[in-house]
């Protein structure tokens, strides 16, 4: 297909001084086709910051693989989304195929520990956040003065002028790393982080770094979108088909600090992590993104995705279950009756959340629908995640007490109460099974 390039189509706006919750939401939308769409990847890096591809160089990988939509983020610095742009309407005015690009950053937050938040602008708008990233950079150079005095004191010949000379742009850790690999102290750049440079290593030194809230906020003031990149290398997800609990808990207060999306895809992370992280991107309604993290050859073992890569090829429903006890300990399972999938088989009471409901108040409804009682929904006891055969099921559960058990049932035939490990001895729905056997540990 042949795409104008960015920034992509929006309204008509009179006064760009002031940007509103409104703007960053309706480029999320943007920003969601295009992953949905498939051939998309928006985190990959240049020479501006930490990558081994030039502007080009970079564009014509991606040309070569394909994408049909892109995003180039640096880290604190924008200076090749220009060029970038540039390359893309000349291929367009040629009558080439070409993808469309968003421009984008990646900036370093601090929240107990230091997290990473991707900017992107597919409204355009990104030269307003230009004031903010100089602060970054300067902020960068004065930790970099300080990691070269650490690392002379570690016995390392390394200079503030040969650090600079190696960048072409912002600099840091990586061009430090390359220093010690081509002086022969570190085997490799990846020997050169997990000896010296990550973080508690030796050669480390702390920058100062705002807030994920504050940074957040000046995202959105520009009428971009923040985006939290790669939560499962900051170690909050199992890789379990049960999403983590301490996932789900710092989204949750991302969401709340005005994040718009996470990462949900990407491309150093295993399949079953990105899986648990989109499961609960999904449920707490955050727009969910995909990236490969390329840096080129500074990363030999990311590369970038391809006009083939589609993460959203089988639909996908979140769905709510209610566990209920008694008092004796046992839970209450249901026997569908209804056609179609899952009929005859034993559940949680539960259904599919609809547009725009929160889980709670679906599984409010779904009670009174199939059992005719009210209740009251507790805390989310678990998220979990199952494929069937053509469709993803996102599995809510959530404690919940009911007003009677004078209960008048619809959707199913027969109701019983089980313990866990009774339960998983009966016909039950796959998605509930990795449930039963949490409980039953």
């Amino acid at each position: 297909m042949k795409n104008k390039p960015s920034p992509l189509t929006e309204p008509a706006a009179s006064d760009h001084s002031s940007f509103t919750a409104d703007r960053s939401q309706l480029a999320a939308q943007q920003l969601d086709a295009l992953v949905r769409a498939g051939g998309c990847d928006l985190h990959m890096h240049t020479t501006a910051s930490d990558g081994s591809d030039s502007p080009e160089s970079l564009f014509d990988r991606v040309c070569q693989n394909k994408l049909r939509s892109f995003a180039v983020t640096d880290h604190d610095v924008m200076q090749s989304l220009q060029p970038i742009a540039k390359l893309v309407a000349e291929a367009c005015e040629a009558g080439l195929t070409c993808p469309i690009f968003v421009p984008g950053v990646e900036v370093s937050v601090s929240e107990d520990r230091e997290l990473h938040l991707l900017a992107y602008f597919p409204l355009g708008d990104d030269v307003l956040l230009e004031h903010f990233l100089e602060e970054q950079r300067q902020a960068r150079h004065h930790r970099n003065i300080d990691m070269v005095t650490k690392l002379q004191s570690l016995g390392y010949a390394i200079t503030l002028d040969a650090l600079i000379d190696k960048g072409q742009g912002v600099v840091g850790r990586m061009q430090a790393a390359h220093l010690l690999t081509e002086r022969g102290y570190t085997r490799s750049i990846h020997d050169a982080f997990e000896r010296v440079l990550g973080f508690g290593k030796p050669g480390y030194v702390e920058r100062p770094r705002p807030s994920l809230k504050a940074a957040i906020t000046q995202i959105r003031r520009c009428g971009g979108v923040p985006v939290l990149a790669h939560p499962a290398i900051y170690k909050w997800c199992d890789e379990s088909a049960i999403v983590s609990p301490r996932l789900i808990n710092h989204l949750r207060d991302a969401r709340d600090k005005g994040l718009l999306g996470v990462e949900a895809f990407h491309g150093e992370t295993s399949l079953i992590a990105n899986l648990e992280v989109s499961a609960a991107a999904c449920f707490l309604g955050l727009l969910r993104t995909c990236g490969s993290d390329d840096h080129g050859a500074n990363k030999k073992a990311l590369t970038l995705y391809s006009g083939e890569t589609h993460f959203f090829q089988i639909r996908e429903t979140l769905v709510t279950g209610a566990l209920i006890r008694d008092e004796a300990g046992l839970y209450l399972l249901a026997r569908r009756s209804t056609p179609g999938h899952g009929c005859g088989q034993w559940e949680l009471p539960g259904g599919k959340v609809e547009a725009g409901e929160a889980p709670e108040s679906c599984l409010k409804r779904e009670i009174q629908e199939e059992l005719g009682v009210d209740a009251t929904i507790g805390p989310l006891v678990s998220l979990l995640t199952h494929a069937y055969d053509h469709v993803r099921i996102i599995l809510a559960v959530f404690e919940t007490h009911l007003s009677s058990q004078d209960f008048r049932l619809t959707a199913h035939d027969q109701l019983t109460w089980k313990t866990a490990s009774e339960a998983l001895e009966m016909d039950l729905l796959a998605a509930d099974i990795a449930l039963f056997a949490q409980l039953n540990r």
